[in-house]
């Protein structure tokens, strides 16, 4: 998974929002702008920490397949919201491959049916349970 994309959407869509304007006043100013980066910020840290973790059990040989499972379902899902909410920041534009935001998307988009699609990761997790 591309875990630099979230932070490149980040940057993108920082400078979309800093440079328009809407009902006269420059979109990053609004206080719902300003809260959708900051929670993309702290799930690609949150998720970064929970990848680094299972990778030192993995080199441990502690890794179960169970919370291998549950890395590879919960990281995609939380990951790829945020580019979501970041092409809703472009208006149109967030919607035309020629714009950086609308790749990014799409490479997050394709992390969650890579190495199975996430019921079937649901469903391995809960014959476990």
């Amino acid at each position: 998974m591309r875990t630099t994309a979230v932070r490149d959407g980040d940057w993108v869509t920082l400078d979309c929002v800093k440079s328009r304007q809407a009902s006269g006043s420059v979109v990053w100013d609004f206080q719902g702008t300003r809260f959708k980066p900051a929670h993309a910020k702290a799930a690609a840290v949150a998720v970064r920490a929970l990848v680094g973790h299972h990778v030192g059990r993995h080199l441990h040989r502690r890794l179960t397949v169970q919370e291998a499972l549950i890395a590879k379902l919960y990281a995609p899902e939380t990951l790829c919201r945020h580019p979501d909410d970041m092409v809703s920041r472009h208006d149109g534009h967030g919607f035309m491959f020629e714009y950086p935001i609308v790749r990014i998307f799409v490479d997050y988009r394709v992390s969650r049916v890579v190495d199975g699609a996430n019921e079937v990761m649901r469903e391995l997790i809960a014959r476990k349970l």
